[in-house]
């Protein structure tokens, strides 16, 4: 009977440290925990230059002065240039330009042009209209998409400055609005992010 006892407070005792390692060991992390050390661009920081650009360009009081002038009746079409990255890694910029065309469209004040869709559109409705299964009545006719009135640029810097051990790193996102008609820049915004890191005394 002794036995059966202390059989039964082993599994039991095993079962409880399973569920905290299997819960510990969960590879789910919140998506905008700050993560990582040195002086690496990180997912995060490209949370927070998504972000910082888009809440600058809503809050813009001169912009919508701008707009409203110009755009009385539509809302303004704006196309995402590719960021530029002017830095000395390789980063996947495509993350934080999808990040900020998301926040753009979901606030209501912008439509968005697609630029790399625009040939797959094309491609389909080649498809549609040569294909011997699909309806006339259902062809879209080319000419009929919306032209962009704004375009948005964007570039990644870098500054990179080493003092003995410590390594200081400086990257600069600025971005702007080029508007098609006039040729002007109704809106720019900048990022700053600073990163120190102290060299370990031995390796880096």
């Amino acid at each position: 009977m002794r036995i059966t006892r202390v059989c039964a407070y082993a599994v039991t005792t095993l079962v409880l440290m399973s569920g905290c390692v299997s819960t510990s060991n969960s590879p789910y992390r919140d998506p905008t925990e700050v993560r990582g050390s040195g002086t690496q661009f990180t997912s995060y920081d490209f949370q927070q230059c998504a972000i910082a650009m888009v809440d600058s360009m809503l809050s813009n009081g001169r912009l919508e002065q701008r707009i409203q002038a110009q755009f009385t009746s539509k809302v303004p079409v704006v196309a995402i240039i590719p960021v530029a990255n002017r830095t000395n890694r390789i980063f996947d910029l495509r993350s934080m330009e999808q990040a900020i065309e998301t926040r753009l469209v979901n606030s209501g004040r912008f439509d968005l042009i697609d630029r790399k869709a625009e040939k797959m559109l094309i491609d389909e409705k080649t498809h549609d209209a040569e294909g011997a299964l699909t309806s006339d009545a259902g062809v879209t006719d080319f000419g009929n998409h919306a032209r962009a009135d704004y375009l948005l640029t964007g570039e990644l810097n870098e500054n990179r400055d080493t003092y003995g051990k410590i390594q200081d790193v400086y990257y600069q996102l600025t971005m702007k609005l080029l508007n098609k008609k006039t040729g002007k820049i109704d809106w720019s915004g900048e990022k700053e992010i600073r990163k120190v890191s102290t060299r370990p005394t031995v390796g880096w």
